[in-house]
């Protein structure tokens, strides 16, 4: 057992006392499957799979291992997920008449009214007055009153405003996937942002908010129009399934294919495929408080596997056992990534 030094506590892979160790290539090939096989594999490379979980008692422990985070693998290989829990929010009406928004407007107009008497996204100085918000580490599911879900990523928050004449979400903070649900009254369903309103075409998708007021648009299913604010002129945008567009105050670029696992926060995952190490660990550090820290020597290690969101702590003890990485805990909230000792 690894004792503490002055820097802090050195967190190794489970020893012979718990755990048996295995090769870290090992570990590495049962990640890579894993990431495969979420990523949407054919029959055949399912097949492979099973085959070399079958080859060696090692690989199907490994397997395990990495399957076993309570992290969702929908992949027909018998990994089970935690459960989710279901909120039920309640209906709106009296959160848009509090703030005025959309009052009094009809048909056509709604839109105009999103874009010229909403005002801007509200500041995070005032997110703890937000309709509904996700602590560090917390996803929501919310089932709005027409039956759209609104899924809460981690440190988000958002209003809701349902009038009779439309419906409208307000992304103040982090990252949100919507199902849109059709409206028996016929209402247009809108998303603000703090330069643009998106507005869905029977559709599932997910909106990121990134540095700067900068965001990230990811269709998965139907389109989403972008449509600028202020309503200057500019062109607006149709994003189909299938593509992702950045946006920000600037205007939006040109849309590109969208990463195949976007979504995977919504079941309890971090799909990785070849990404940096550093930039996997700030979307890991995205599900904890304090510190989570790269040491630059080690930033650019491809990281490949399938993460747990729900037990970080797990996610980077996987990490230790797939990379050539130890995890350093200088306190709870302060935890260091680098390289091992030569």
């Amino acid at each position: 057992m690894t004792s503490p030094d002055r820097q802090g506590t050195l967190l190794r892979p489970p020893g012979p006392a718990d755990e048996a160790p295995l090769e870290r290539g090992i570990v590495r090939q049962a990640a890579a499957w894993a990431a495969r096989i979420q990523a949407g594999a054919e029959q055949q490379d399912q097949e492979s799979c099973r085959r070399w979980r079958a080859a060696d008692p090692r690989h199907e422990i490994a397997w395990q291992r990495v399957t076993g985070l309570g992290v969702a693998l929908q992949d027909h290989l018998g990994a089970a997920g935690g459960p989710q829990v279901r909120e039920v929010l309640g209906r709106a009406q009296h959160r848009a008449a509090r703030r005025g928004l959309l009052r009094g407007v009809t048909g056509a107009a709604a839109l105009a009214a999103i874009w010229y008497g909403a005002g801007p996204v509200r500041q995070t100085s005032a997110i703890w007055l937000a309709d509904a918000s996700s602590a560090p580490g917390e996803r929501r599911i919310l089932e709005l009153d027409d039956g759209t879900l609104l899924y809460l990523n981690t440190r988000s928050a958002v209003d809701v405003n349902y009038t009779a004449t439309a419906r409208s979400v307000t992304l103040l903070q982090g990252e949100i996937l919507i199902e849109t649900a059709v409206d028996l009254q016929g209402r247009p369903f809108f998303v603000q942002t703090a330069n643009a309103v998106l507005q869905p075409v029977g559709t599932r998708f997910v909106v990121r908010e990134r540095a700067g007021m900068h965001y990230d648009l990811t269709v998965l299913q139907g389109a989403v129009d972008w449509l600028p604010l202020p309503a200057d002129g500019r062109a607006a945008l149709r994003v189909h399934a299938g593509e992702r567009l950045a946006f920000g105050a600037g205007g939006a670029q040109t849309p590109e294919p969208a990463p195949r696992n976007a979504a995977a926060w919504e079941r309890g995952m971090i799909v990785a495929d070849n990404m940096p190490l550093a930039d996997f660990l700030v979307e890991l550090g995205r599900y904890r408080r304090g510190w989570l820290r790269c040491d630059p020597a080690i930033a650019s290690l491809p990281v490949v596997g399938v993460f747990s969101v729900e037990d970080t702590d797990a996610s980077l003890l996987l990490l230790s056992q797939i990379l050539p990485v130890q995890v350093r805990h200088r306190s709870r909230f302060w935890v260091t990534v680098e390289s091992l000792p030569s």
